[in-house]
């Protein structure tokens, strides 16, 4: 168990692979518990704050429940500020939350430039090929096309498809499910 910070840490990850299986119901109570045991910290780390809120923000968001989830990612960016300054990777990831829940609330152009930011972020604190940034960049595909915008989400589809290949296997798992979205992306263009 440990120190209050060790098991606030543990519950964020595991709050994290909940939201990652798709099961934000679950994952909502595991990071509430993980607040908790930061507040008997005797000095509240910003940063497992900042991580343990975006990380609740998401659930928040994917369980139905945006307003909530707006409140809490605006304090996740509070607290990754005060920890990691206004360009750090903390940042990055709050302004990716933020993203998906201004996508859930239907306010498309926000969610844009959420997405971007934290491309731009997490491109200067990580690298091009980074988890992170894929993910952000393959989440603003997703606004682009909702926005009808398909053009501009395949190419950067192709983008990360050929930046990811360096690295990557052709036949992985995500390499495969990056064709099948830039499949998608031109079949939605009529091509």
């Amino acid at each position: 168990h440990g120190t209050p910070e060790r098991r606030a840490s543990y519950l964020a990850d595991q709050g994290y692979a909940l939201n990652i299986a798709e099961d934000p119901a679950a994952a909502e109570p595991v990071l509430r518990e993980g607040l908790l045991e930061l507040e008997k910290a005797p000095d509240r780390n910003a940063g497992a704050l900042a991580d343990l809120l975006s990380t609740m923000a998401l659930s928040q968001g994917r369980n139905g429940n945006p307003q909530s989830a707006l409140e809490t990612v605006q304090r996740a960016l509070a607290y990754a500020t005060q920890s990691d300054g206004p360009e750090g990777v903390r940042v990055g990831q709050s302004h990716y939350a933020l993203a998906e829940i201004e996508m859930r609330l239907g306010h498309f152009d926000k969610a844009e430039q959420h997405a971007r930011r934290s491309i731009e972020i997490l491109r200067a604190r990580t690298s091009e090929n980074s988890p992170e940034v894929l993910a952000a960049t393959g989440f603003l595909t997703e606004v682009l096309e909702q926005q009808g915008r398909y053009a501009e989400g395949e190419a950067l589809l192709r983008q990360m498809l050929l930046a990811r290949l360096k690295t990557l296997a052709p036949d992985s798992a995500w390499a495969i499910t990056v064709r099948n979205n830039l499949a998608q992306a031109v079949q939605l263009q009529g091509r």
